[in-house]
């Protein structure tokens, strides 16, 4: 079962007003021939960080203000944000990327699997066959032209450059339809299971749900804190790892991009951070290599597969790293090689 190609957005003018036109598009569509259509999933996903972008612009404030004046939080609230912001961002970690994406391991259980994807759904980052194939084409375009959300890709390299690059791939590239490679690849995953079509249909009201629950718990408070402000802080963290690990931090491995190993960011985002250990071995399930690299996300699989809860977990042995820092040394070699000899006919040219 395919799904449809996002449909061209309409041209606004600046962020914002393309924000609300996202919103606008919805209920049109929901109002259209007054029954529910689903829109499609380009739509959703410009959508769901459309509320992302604005809920908390609003929100966060207003709670802080609230806050402050009565000098009180409810626990619950703290609480159902802490574990909200684990639950969603292994959501994330766990099931979107190392399981639905690059297939780091395998669960013993549908149910378990659609735990797992739900769980990343409530993230607020788009129905998940459309993170699985965007992230997909970054792998394949990484900081070359067509990666999604390189900070690099047609941006100077002075301070101004740099900036914009960041702004890009934290948040701007949102705003971009997918490309036909992306489109692809988000039909090719929609047909592998039956669980992430049904997460994709239905993706709107996982969403909802996930950001109106907490207010059984902990009333509105429960709805601002382990709602609007959880999705604000995940989103931002897992966003992080497309713009400042692509800038900032250590290179274990000499890959053919400009991907980065933060500690910093590891621990926001349950061990993503460690990207470039990620970019060296993209299947691999345990992105920290070693007790040093923080990886809260190997942690929790390495429990679940001694308990038998999932199988097929991959985990390269030291031999294959080593042979991997080799292999990548002398590509990198060759890279600058062939850069030096290309170097003199790019000048005798200018």
């Amino acid at each position: 079962m395919a799904s449809t190609p996002p449909e061209a957005p309409d041209q606004p003018t600046g962020r914002f007003p393309r924000v609300f036109q996202q919103i606008r598009k919805v209920v049109a569509t929901v109002r259209s021939d007054g029954a529910w259509k689903m829109p499609d999933p380009g739509t959703i996903k410009r959508t769901s960080i459309a509320i992302w972008m604005v809920g908390p612009m609003i929100t966060l404030p207003v709670a802080l203000g609230v806050a402050v004046h009565r000098r009180y939080i409810d626990p619950k609230a703290v609480a159902l944000l802490g574990g909200g912001y684990l639950v969603a961002g292994l959501g994330i970690t766990a099931g979107y990327h190392r399981l639905l994406t690059h297939k780091s391991y395998k669960t013993t259980s549908p149910v378990l699997e659609a735990i797992v994807l739900t769980a990343g759904a409530i993230a607020g980052q788009g129905p998940p066959s459309q993170w699985a194939g965007t992230h997909t084409t970054h792998h394949s375009h990484t900081d070359k032209p067509g990666d999604p959300h390189s900070p690099h890709v047609d941006f100077d390299d002075d301070w101004r450059g740099v900036l914009r690059g960041f702004v890009h791939a934290q948040v701007g590239w949102l705003y971009e339809d997918p490309s036909p490679i992306t489109v692809k690849h988000v039909e090719r995953i929609r047909a592998g299971s039956a669980t992430v079509r049904w997460l994709d249909d239905h993706y709107l009201a996982v969403l909802g749900a996930g950001l109106l629950a907490p207010g059984l718990v902990a009333g509105w408070q429960g709805v601002v804190w382990g709602g609007v402000v959880r999705m604000l802080l995940v989103n931002h963290a897992t966003f992080a790892v497309n713009s400042i690990c692509h800038m900032y931090g250590q290179r274990r491995f000499e890959t053919d991009d400009e991907s980065r190993n933060n500690t910093f960011i590891a621990l926001l985002t349950q061990g993503e951070g460690n990207h470039n250990n990620h970019h060296a071995f993209p299947k691999m399930a345990y992105h920290g290599i070693g007790w040093r690299e923080y990886d809260l996300t190997a942690y929790l699989l390495r429990w679940a597969e001694n308990r038998g809860l999932i199988t097929d977990v991959v985990k390269p042995t030291p031999a294959q790293i080593a042979e991997r820092i080799e292999r990548l040394k002398a590509s990198a070699e060759r890279r600058e090689q062939s850069e030096r000899q290309t170097e003199p006919l790019a000048a005798a040219a200018d």
